[in-house]
């Protein structure tokens, strides 16, 4: 895998895409499409033991797809809160453009992925079949989680076309 690490950013700026994937890992042969799907977890603010277990997790997956894999452990604007960072972060390694970012998936720092077999593209494929919302001309650009009545356990999906965005996991395609 072809590995590096960038220095801190300063107070309130936000890193450029390629000071980004300084920070990433490249799992896959460089430029095929699969390696050009980036994995982005942000870790601030983490206990060390829980950041230790996400980074295994997130690297037996990336590793398995092929996947670029990107752990941050810092804020990349400090005068936003974290959820914004990840945005900040995403964004910024989308504007590498489709030729070196096809698709971005944020996974939250509090969510440890348990089928390693479940591509990124099937996931955004079945989404956007089963979805009810609107496609723009190219499909899908953005797809978010969505959170449940967890005072329905019996049924977690009965409030689905009521629930509220969930900014801890969305993919993004780029193009």
């Amino acid at each position: 895998p072809q590995e590096g690490r960038a220095g801190t950013e300063g107070e309130g700026s936000v890193a450029d895409g390629g000071s980004l994937m300084g920070e990433c890992t490249n799992y896959g042969a460089p430029g095929s499409r699969s390696s050009r799907t980036v994995v982005l977890t942000l870790g601030v603010g983490l206990e060390a033991e829980v950041w230790q277990a996400l980074q295994h997790n997130r690297r037996v997956y990336a590793q398995r797809h092929n996947y670029t894999l990107c752990l941050v452990e810092r804020l990349l604007d400090r005068t936003r809160s974290p959820s914004w960072n990840k945005v900040a972060a995403l964004l910024a390694l989308l504007q590498q453009g489709p030729r070196r970012v096809h698709l971005g998936a944020q996974v939250d720092g509090d969510v440890m992925l348990r089928n390693m077999e479940l591509s990124l593209e099937a996931v955004a494929l079945h989404a956007a079949q089963e979805s009810a919302c609107a496609l723009g001309p190219q499909g899908w650009q953005l797809l978010l989680s969505t959170d449940y009545d967890h005072d329905d356990a019996a049924q977690p999906h009965a409030s689905v076309g009521s629930s509220s965005f969930n900014a801890g996991n969305f993919l993004l395609r780029n193009g």
